[in-house]
This record gives structure tokens, sequence and C-alpha cells, in this order.
């Protein structure tokens, strides 16, 4: 048996007593082994390339962005409402560039195995209020209410970093997809040997026929929210990326017209 590691991704070559007896089996054997060996080097050219890329086409798209922004920022007399909305279209633009971009890099890296995990012990109610927190801004500007059942809190061990992106896409998807008016809660409890969490919406739903591939990237589906937002349709494959590479489970359930319920589930302590 051959054990190669890559970027913490085990690759496994398996070779029976038996075969190994049998003429060419050893150079056959080895044969493979440089086969393994070019697919590491070709990986490495490849993770490069994307490293340069996603560089490569940030910072532009950082610039353009950020030029919007200080214009619209400034009070100029010289800029009427028309040169305001496009350069409002400009900087929309360049953050949904930013967006996708980013999405790609961090999907690429989960796939790759080249996400840092450090485990910590965490409360759920400690990170569901503070995803609230950073939340609350974005429900208000939709009028949308953002609660935390403060019911129960369960503890479980994952790292927070990739806890907290989790929670801030379930919720910002929670939030687009639920109209004015409307209302997000956040919740956990302890289920036998299970933390917990739930992000709960009573938005627009997803059609029963999309909800077996929602995770799936090949056959992703970019949908519009009800004020027209508009994410990369990735969202959801890194999220569940960050749950599986910390030992969680994810699961969905929605109905068109009455709302969403998203849950996590993590291995609580001694469990």
């Amino acid at each position: 048996m051959t054990i190669s590691e890559y970027r913490g991704i085990k690759l496994v070559l398996t070779v029976s007593d038996s075969e190994l007896t049998k003429t060419g089996s050893l150079s056959e054997l080895e044969a493979l082994r440089r086969d393994l060996a070019i697919l590491e080097e070709k990986l490495a050219a490849q993770e490069d390339l994307m490293v340069t890329i996603t560089h490569d086409i940030i910072s532009p798209a950082s610039s353009i962005g950020g030029l919007a922004s200080l214009l619209l920022r400034t009070k100029s007399d010289n800029l009427d409402e028309r040169q305001r909305k496009i350069i409002q279209t400009l900087e929309k633009t360049a953050r949904q560039q930013i967006d996708l971009i980013e999405n790609v890099s961090e999907y690429s890296r989960i796939i790759c195995g080249q996400v840092d995990i450090t485990k910590f012990e965490l409360a759920t109610l400690d990170l569901l209020n503070e995803c609230a927190r950073r939340r609350a801004s974005m429900a208000a500007d939709k009028n949308i209410e953002l609660i935390v059942d403060q019911g129960e809190s369960a503890r479980f061990t994952a790292d927070q970093d990739c806890i907290d992106k989790v929670l801030d896409r379930i919720v910002t998807n929670a939030i687009w997809f639920t109209p004015a008016g409307g209302k997000v809660e956040l919740a956990s409890r302890t289920d036998g040997a299970w933390a917990v969490m739930s992000v709960k919406d009573n938005g627009t739903g997803i059609a029963p026929g999309r909800i077996e591939s929602i995770f799936n990237p090949a056959e992703k589906d970019i949908t519009f929210g009800t004020a027209a937002e508009k994410g990369s349709g990735l969202g959801l494959c890194i999220t569940h990326g960050f749950v599986r590479l910390n030992g969680g489970e994810m699961s969905l359930e929605s109905m068109p017209g009455v709302g969403t319920s998203v849950k996590l589930k993590f291995r609580a302590p001694g469990g």
C-alpha cells in the first residue's frame, strides 16, 4: 500500500500481497506512483494559478468599487441623478464580482483541503447572538425582524471562523429571500449527542426540485432575492463544505411561499 498526502488530502494506492507476486506488478506499481507524483504537481500548479488569478482580478475590482464609493460619498453638484445611478450600478457590480471571485477561491480551498481548522469548544447561543449583531443592519434595511431564541444553548467543538462564515451566509440568504416585514429566527437546542442550530425564515421558499441539488456546485442555480439581491450560486456549497470539514451535518427544509429552515448539527462533547 502506498499513501501519499497532498495538502491534507490522502491519496491511497492499495495493492494486495498476491498481486505483488505477479510478473510486472512491481513495475506497474512504480508507474502508478509516478503518475501520482505528476498528479500532485498538476494540482499544485492549478492552485498557484488560482491564487494568481484571484489576486489579479480582485485588485482592480476593489479599486473600482472603492473609487465608486468615494464618488458617492462626495457631496458634489457636478454629479446629476443619472450619473449617480451609473456610479451606484458600478459600485454594486464591483461588489458582486469580488464576492464571486472570493467564493470561487474559497470553494477551491475547501475541495483541495487547504482550509486550516483549529477547533475550540463553542457555545451555540454566543455564536447566534454575534451573527445576529453582524447582520442587524442588513435586516433593518429590509424591515425584517431578526430574532434569537434565548431559550437553550448547547456546546460543541469546531473552528469558530468557519462556523461564523457558515452562519453569516445562511442568515444572509434568509434575509435576501424574505420580503419586507418578514421574520428570520435563530435558535439552538441539544438533541441527544448533538448540538443543533437552526435558521428559519418565512420567505419565498425553495421549489422541491431544487432542494436535492442545492449543495451541488455543478448544478448551481442563481436566483434573485426579494429586493433583487444576487449571489454567486456557491454560497450554500461553501457553507456545506465548512460544516463537513468540522464534522457536522447540514440539512434544509423548504416550501414555496412558506419559508425555509436550515439546521446545523455538531457532536456535543462526549457525544
